[in-house]
């Protein structure tokens, strides 16, 4: 039996904004309930962590956990407006779910607390994130704010990441920027149950 989905125990932040369903072509995307993290595809700090989360997020599973786009593209655009944010907002990471999404603190301490899972440091990072969410919520998005701030003091790149060809299906804005079809197996692969 699989254990529960650290996104689904914890508890919802005064901050979290509940979405309509999406509908078209982000309908697609939500047929997968994986959700999706929204990254700033320029920013050096931003591919590291997203580096750092596709060597952690089931590690020994390359379905994983999450999938991402890159903020810039028309995708990360149209699910940074669902989310209520402008579509250049890339002040942000962004957590898009199917009918919640998370910014800021919410977003990493979610992505966070998922993190490791089936390796023996699981409860180090879900521990971890249970002690930030004992921080106010203003004092733990003001440091996001400060991160947000300085991040381009570790470069600022005119392009995305580079592709891995294990992990090109999470990135969905590469998929749909290739021009593939939202009807691709790729977009309608369901997650088992947790």
């Amino acid at each position: 039996a699989r254990t529960p989905s650290p996104l689904v125990l914890m508890t919802e932040p005064a901050g979290a904004s509940t979405i309509a369903q999406p509908e078209g072509a982000l309908a697609s995307i939500f047929s997968d309930e994986r959700p999706v993290i929204l990254f700033d595809g320029s920013c050096n700090l931003c591919n590291s962590a997203v580096n750092f989360i596709l060597d952690w997020d089931l590690p020994n599973d390359m379905r994983g956990t999450f999938r991402f786009a890159s903020m810039e593209s028309p995708l990360g655009r149209a699910l940074l407006e669902r989310a209520g944010r402008s579509p250049d907002d890339t002040s942000a990471v962004v957590l898009s779910c199917k009918d919640t999404s998370y910014a800021k603190s919410d977003a990493v301490l979610r992505i966070g607390a998922s993190l490791g899972r089936g390796t023996s440091f699981a409860p180090l990072f879900a521990s971890a994130c249970t002690l930030a969410l004992a921080l106010p919520t203003p004092a733990r998005d003001a440091l996001c704010n400060i991160v947000s701030e300085y991040r381009t003091l570790l470069g600022h790149g005119d392009s995305c990441r580079v592709s891995d060809e294990r992990f090109d299906a999470r990135f969905l804005s590469d998929l749909y920027d290739c021009g593939l079809d939202a009807d691709d197996p790729v977009f309608n692969t369901a997650l088992p149950a947790f």
